[in-house]
């Protein structure tokens, strides 16, 4: 009967797995489901592939990105392949290619890859592109056969997951491109609906909308139909149910307006962790140490909230003043280390006596010699401990991730014998402040700040698209000596006009 064979649907449905490309997606699709029911419905269980490769990655080791950058540079400056070539892009570049071809099963031989580099160019018999397509293969060879980084461990995680599939799974895919290699090796093994969703197959006012504002399949230049930026008060009107999207210089910006007429936002986008305040202690500290004591760059890091030790508000801003008097009166220009000394002398004794005996320990523990990255951050680490700031940057949020962040990078480093000078080695911390991202999720709020890449698939009451110009729209161009765009087209990875028509 109809009761009977309810249940049976309702059982196999509950036995599937839904994968979808982002959790947030989750409330609205068992929304959906519950609608078209019409009563309560046992839900699949939902996860995205990050979330299902993280199950069957376990206690596989994986080689951290710091780790796998520091050895490859290491390589590239003993054998002095590129010749003047900044070793420290190329090596970003051959990593970004082999993340790029994790999901790849195989790659031409060398001999294959050279020719493909050889189209790109419009060259032939180049001993520059051998040469680059040697360390292409060779980077993706190490990758595939030692411990692999990040990219790779998530596939091969996801082909363990096909090959011991059991249950029917359901994959729902936000983008327009072919189903993954371990898409396939799951569908041999048991049911698969894969859902490809695109607006061509809408019949609904806003699909009929974004088909007259961009037709299927045609490049979208302009958008049809923009409306002015809103007032803050149009902001505030519509603060139960907007939803704001913006890169993140954007973001930043409006939240700091909005933010002023006590309107909160739930930021998705985050910023860059090198732009806190807690970020900016730890480079005060590596300026003053790189200056070699200049006073501005001194009162910096003594001004910084991050540094005052056990001295309270007051005292700390006292000792901040009398120090500034005495180094504009002193003009001293004799280094940091004659500096410290000469202050020690001055104030022993007082609250600005033990800041600088605190600066005096701290810099003391900073070596002036080449040294791996490893004992620098772990140096780092303990010239903070010094001043007194790696408690005091635990207490906020910002900071505890700054200081969570060192030392991963110490674990992560450990083990490279590559020696760096104190300006190397800044570049290098420099460019893993940049690269990590900092999220407030202790704010939840229905006014959302979200990039556009995070918008598919997902309903809003309103959207303010801001920048929704040809700078902030266009995808990323490819630049450098091997991630170009006719050498991405020759390995088959996607370009920038397969990010364009996404």
């Amino acid at each position: 009967d109809r009761t009977t064979a309810f249940k049976s649907v309702q059982r196999l449905f509950a036995d599937c797995d839904l994968l979808i490309p982002v959790m947030a997606h989750a409330p609205a699709l068992r929304g959906a489901l519950l609608a078209e029911a019409g009563h309560a419905l046992f839900m699949p269980r939902m996860l995205t592939p990050s979330l299902l490769a993280m199950r069957w990655m376990g206690d596989a080791p994986v080689d951290p990105h710091p780790r796998r950058l520091l050895r490859l540079v290491a390589q590239l400056r003993q054998q002095a392949w590129l010749g003047d070539a900044d070793p420290w892009s190329a090596a970003q570049e051959l990593l970004e290619l082999a993340d790029a071809l994790a999901a790849s099963p195989a790659l031409p031989d060398e001999d294959a890859l050279q020719q493909g580099f050889e189209r790109a160019h419009g060259l032939t018999d180049s001993a520059a592109l051998s040469l680059e397509a040697r360390l292409v293969h060779a980077v993706w060879h190490s990758d595939c056969t030692g411990t692999p980084g990040h990219a790779r461990a998530v596939t091969e995680a996801l082909m363990r997951a096909a090959g011991a599939a059991r249950r029917p799974l359901i994959h729902l895919c936000a983008v327009d491109e072919p189903p993954p290699a371990w898409l396939e090796l799951h569908a041999a093994r048991v049911p698969v609906l894969h859902v490809q969703a695109t607006r061509a197959l809408a019949d609904t006012s806003v699909a009929r909308v974004l088909h007259a504002a961009w037709p299927p399949g045609s490049p979208a230049d302009s958008p049809a139909g923009l409306t002015p930026a809103p007032s803050r008060d149009d902001a505030l009107d519509l603060a139960s149910r907007v939803r704001l999207v913006g890169d993140r210089e954007a973001a930043r910006r409006t939240r700091a307006l909005l933010e002023r007429r006590q309107v909160l936002l739930a930021d998705e986008t985050g910023w860059k962790l090198s732009t806190t305040r807690a970020a900016a202690t730890v480079d005060a500290l590596l300026q003053c140490f790189a200056s070699d004591g200049y006073h501005r760059d001194l009162l910096d890091l003594l001004r910084s909230p991050h540094v005052a030790g056990t001295l309270d508000r007051d005292a700390h801003a006292q000792a901040i003043a009398v120090i500034d008097d005495w180094v504009v009166r002193r003009n001293h220009v004799d280094g940091l280390h004659a500096l410290l000394t000469d202050a020690g002398r001055e104030f022993a004794g007082r609250p600005a006596g033990r800041l600088i005996d605190a600066l005096s320990q701290a810099f003391a523990l900073m070596p002036t010699h080449n040294a791996p990255a490893s004992f620098r951050v772990e140096r780092l680490l303990a010239a903070l401990d010094a001043l007194g700031a790696r408690a005091a940057l635990s207490l906020d949020a910002a900071g505890a991730q700054v200081v969570n962040l060192l030392e991963q990078l110490r674990a992560d480093s450990s083990g490279v014998a590559l020696d760096l000078s104190f300006a190397d080695w800044r570049k290098w911390l420099n460019s893993e402040f940049e690269q990590a991202l900092f999220r407030d999720s202790a704010i939840d709020s229905p006014v959302v700040l979200t990039p556009l890449t995070a918008t598919r698939l997902r309903r809003f009451d309103a959207v303010y698209v801001i920048g929704a110009d040809s700078r902030h729209l266009a995808p990323a161009r490819l630049r450098g000596a091997l991630g170009h765009e006719g050498l991405r087209r020759e390995l088959g990875l996607p370009d920038s006009q397969v990010a364009a028509r996404q």
